[in-house]
């Protein structure tokens, strides 16, 4: 009776004890939550998606890179000033807040999906942009040049490479004194543009491309591209004013309408190429600008539906191939064919203004 009477006696107690503690602790957080606080709210920073504004020259676009969580956008106000912007995260948007903001520096994206690049300029002595590694990317309405001055970088405007994937849309890529392709793939890498311009401007012969596909490479031309090698040249000798060169097992195709190709264009090493639509209605007779070399069992076909006109020679190496392909003497150009065997082959000739010499003639 007694244990009765003081257990009752004590519950008021230990209810009023309880109370004042909850009241206490809702009062008064316990120690160290702010600190859990700050910790959550910076995991959460790397992994939610934000957007960005990266004002330059003061501010530095690798260390907003760093930070950003994928899916992130970023956008540069300014000018930029950076040797190298490394971009690894997948997801990533890096854009201008106008065509003129951008990169002074290179920008590399390795290995990282999904990354979208647009409406500002990069600027380089050496590589401009540098797509690697299994990226893949998408690089529109950009303006990417490469000076090559001395830099000991291989100079280009933009470089794909090691099964990396990009597409192209408006881009206006150059390489400048001596850098090696405007344009340049490497190494099973493959790419689809959407209308650009794709310019080489220099006095140095060898290796200073428009466009260069080396290795297993594939490109896709849509559109109404423009290709021109601007070098201060002679136009014929087979290593200058190079607008397209196709190496080592690789495929080009101009798929749509283009109007003028300046430079030389050489497909060799077992490769192919199609340049579709060389004159086409809306678009006007078309015309290459330079000499045409098929080599090493490769085979370049060139389509036309208006007339169309090669101002270099077109020779055909040995075990190679040229498939001429439009209406009756649509197509102006001198084709020879040459090597130990006399081998090289014409397919469809009647579409050849002249009739081509010492060649292999197929219906």
């Amino acid at each position: 009776m007694k244990k009765t009477a003081m257990t009752l006696l004590a519950a008021p107690i230990l209810i009023t004890m309880l109370m004042g503690f909850i009241s206490q602790s809702s009062a008064q957080p316990p120690a160290g939550l702010p600190a859990l606080q700050a910790r959550v709210a910076a995991l959460e920073a790397l992994i939610m998606p934000s957007a960005l504004v990266v004002n330059c020259p003061t501010d530095s676009l690798a260390a907003a890179v760093d930070q950003a969580a994928p899916g992130s956008v970023i956008t540069i106000s300014g000018r930029c000033t950076e040797p190298q912007v490394v971009v690894s995260k997948n997801g990533l948007t890096i854009e201008g807040a106008t065509r003129t903001d951008g990169l002074d520096g290179k920008l590399r994206i390795i290995g990282a999906q999904g990354i979208v690049v647009r409406n500002l300029t990069v600027v380089n002595f050496g590589t401009a942009i540098d797509i690697r590694e299994g990226a893949s990317a998408t690089i529109e309405d950009v303006t990417a040049n490469a000076d090559f001055n001395g830099s000991g970088d291989d100079g280009y405007a933009i470089l794909i490479t090691r099964q990396a994937y990009a597409q192209l849309n408006r881009v206006d890529a150059s390489v400048e004194s001596g850098g090696v392709n405007a344009l340049g793939m490497l190494d099973g890498a493959v790419a689809r543009t959407q209308d650009g311009r794709f310019v080489s401007r220099s006095n140095v012969s060898f290796d200073n491309t428009a466009i260069g596909l080396f290795r297993s490479c594939s490109l896709r031309m849509d559109g109404t591209p423009i290709i021109q090698n601007n070098n201060t040249l002679p136009p014929f000798p087979t290593r200058n004013k190079v607008a397209i060169d196709v190496l080592h097992t690789s495929n080009f195709r101009i798929q749509n309408d283009i109007a003028r190709i300046d430079g030389n264009v050489i497909i060799g090493n077992n490769s192919a190429a199609r340049i579709r639509r060389l004159g086409s209605p809306g678009v006007g007779p078309g015309t290459l600008n330079g000499r045409v070399v098929i080599s090493g069992d490769s085979n370049l076909a060139i389509s036309t539906r208006l007339s169309a006109t090669v101002t270099g020679p077109v020779e055909i190496d040995d075990q190679s191939f040229l498939t001429a392909n439009g209406p009756l003497d649509a197509i102006n150009a001198f084709v020879f064919c040459n090597g130990q065997n006399l081998d090289g082959g014409v397919q469809n000739p009647d579409a050849l203004r002249v009739l081509p010499v010492n060649c292999s003639l197929f219906p």
